[in-house]
């Protein structure tokens, strides 16, 4: 092929590759790894010699390999790690063409893997983990539905999920669908407390918690006032907090729910401090 046109294959694939991220990094993922696929086959199919083909798609993993690893933005790795893998099995595959379709079949089931199951728990891993030992609720009071004072000390010993979110956090309202599931799960269980704790609303708002929570059973507590959670250290929101029977917390970070996830699986956490 002419120079022309290869270089604007590599400019292609490097646009391609790097704007998907705008989408999402697990979009991305599967857009990179089947973006450099394609080239390498077109190429292939050109009979383009392998230096040439590598030259095309070098720029991009070069380029984002480096952003990713100078920045220590873990949750990227397997974007350029995955891609990477996928272009030398292809490439395996189109020089050998016996394994052609073996090729094809293995990376896609590469790519599955990684998006199902490698992704989620690196995610889970690496996001919204907080050091649990620093929620310490002992002394702390709530008012519940009925405008009743529920102090944290009074819950019988059971382990105590609080769910804690803000009216003004839109990320927090999509907690909510897996928050029930988790009430549903336990509803039976006397040992397990589920909670929804809201940070209070400043005067004058108009948003009505009723009405967007109705539909929703868990049980609805809310701290007496808007400071008080920053006392207690809370930062940022949606997070959720698991305490023992002792009412130590031993968990801080995302309610993950997918039962794919190893790492900080709520229901795992669960069941392990029963």
């Amino acid at each position: 092929m002419k120079s022309i046109n290869l270089l604007f294959l590599s400019v292609f694939h490097f646009f391609i590759c790097a704007i998907s991220g705008i989408i999402d990094w697990y979009s991305q993922m599967i857009i990179v790894a089947f973006v450099s696929a394609l080239v390498v086959i077109y190429l292939s199919k050109k009979n383009t010699q392998f230096s040439f083909i590598i030259l095309v798609i070098a720029p991009f993993f070069i380029f984002y390999s480096l952003f990713s690893i100078l920045l220590n933005s873990y949750q990227t790795f397997p974007i350029w790690i995955c891609g990477i893998i996928v272009t030398v099995i292809i490439i395996a595959g189109q020089k050998n063409k016996i394994l052609e379709i073996q090729s094809y079949v293995l990376v896609l089931f590469i790519v599955l893997v990684t998006r199902i199951y490698i992704m989620p728990n690196l995610f889970a891993q690496l996001s919204n983990v907080q050091n649990a030992s620093k929620f310490n609720f002992i002394g702390v009071s709530f008012i519940n539905e009925n405008n009743k004072i529920i102090k944290f000390d009074s819950i019988p010993n059971s382990i105590i999920v609080m769910d804690i979110w803000h009216p003004g956090c839109l990320p927090c309202f999509r907690t909510f669908p897996d928050l029930e599931e988790l009430r549903k799960r336990y509803k039976y269980e006397k040992n397990v407390k589920i909670y929804s704790l809201q940070i209070p609303i400043t005067n004058g708002s108009t948003i009505n918690i009723n009405e967007l929570l109705h539909k929703y059973h868990f049980e609805k507590i809310s701290f007496i006032n808007e400071t008080i959670p920053k006392n207690l250290g809370v930062s940022s929101v949606p997070i959720t907090l698991v305490f023992n029977k002792q009412k130590k917390c031993i968990y801080a970070g995302s309610l993950n729910t997918n039962e794919i996830i190893n790492f900080s699986n709520i229901y795992s956490i669960i069941e392990n401090n029963k």
